[in-house]
């Protein structure tokens, strides 16, 4: 699996560690299918099942093939997550085979992880937050890498989990698939080789990033939170984050998609990236 996504840009959907990490329910599924990898899916939002695939081996019996099997499944015969890559695959003339769609809700952020550690190419909004926790707390506030092995790590970063939970007033059923997915990241980190980076004030973790280095020079951000009653906490940790990820020889942050979620996109867009990895859904044209 890892060796056909290694092929392409870093789209997060066929992360290894992403499907592994929210697979919490058993509902993704992947398989093979000539020499493409095949993933059937379940809406992280709504639960509804979909597929997707990456690859360009013959490519239009692939989407067929597809397309026809969610037909005789009771699937809504529309592929989702087809990134960029394999759509530049398909011919002008295959093209119009298909409709094919732009799913902006599913483009992942690409940042750049020089720009996040110069304060002077950050948003202004973030550089006015990031110096206001300076001011405030910058005398109690130390950045460093988080000791996944650590039972204590764990348990503050669920304390934080809980805590924004509360004050973001989610209700459990709202937050048990993500924070399901965040503790089986914790409990498998060694086997993932997932890092975790986290800024403390006075000695309490305030915010975190659960990350993994991929191909491409590129840092996989799965997971974070931030004490959103201290202004500027994320801020301050993206800024820090960048600056270390600098020094392993990282030069882009995937920051996945927003979901189509209001709050999300606002926060991801403010972050200023470079480029998106474009996604597309496919499914068959109507006839004429």
């Amino acid at each position: 699996m890892r060796k056909i996504a290694e092929e392409f840009p870093t789209y997060s959907d066929f992360n290894f560690v992403s499907l592994f990490t929210w697979n919490n329910d058993g509902s993704i599924s992947i398989t093979y299918l000539n020499g493409n990898l095949i993933v059937k899916f379940s809406d992280y939002t709504n639960g509804e099942v979909f597929l997707s695939f990456l690859g360009v081996n013959r490519i239009l019996n692939t989407i067929n093939l597809l397309l026809n099997y969610c037909t005789e499944n009771n699937i809504e015969p529309k592929l989702r997550l087809i990134g960029q890559s394999v759509v530049d695959a398909l011919s002008g003339e295959d093209r119009d085979k298909y409709r094919i769609e732009e799913d902006r809700d599913n483009h992942d952020y690409i940042l750049s992880a020089a720009n996040m550690a110069d304060l002077t190419k950050i948003d202004p909004r973030k550089r006015t937050k990031y110096n206001h926790f300076l001011r405030k707390h910058g005398n109690h506030a130390v950045c460093r890498e988080l000791n996944l092995n650590s039972e204590s790590t764990h348990i503050e970063i669920k304390q934080l989990l809980v805590d924004w939970q509360r004050t973001r007033g989610r209700s459990d059923i709202e937050t048990e698939r993500e924070f399901a997915a965040i503790n089986r990241c914790l409990m498998n980190s060694k086997e993932l080789n997932i890092h975790g980076y986290g800024t403390y004030v006075r000695d309490k973790l305030t915010a975190f990033t659960l990350f993994e280095l991929v191909h491409n020079k590129t840092a996989m951000l799965h997971f974070g939170k931030s004490n959103i009653n201290i202004k500027g906490s994320n801020e301050h940790l993206q800024h820090n984050l960048a600056k270390y990820l600098q020094i392993l020889d990282v030069e882009l942050m995937n920051n996945e998609q927003d979901l189509g979620i209001e709050g999300l996109r606002n926060s991801k867009k403010a972050s200023l990236p470079v480029y998106f990895l474009k996604k597309y859904t496919i499914s068959l044209a109507p006839k004429k």
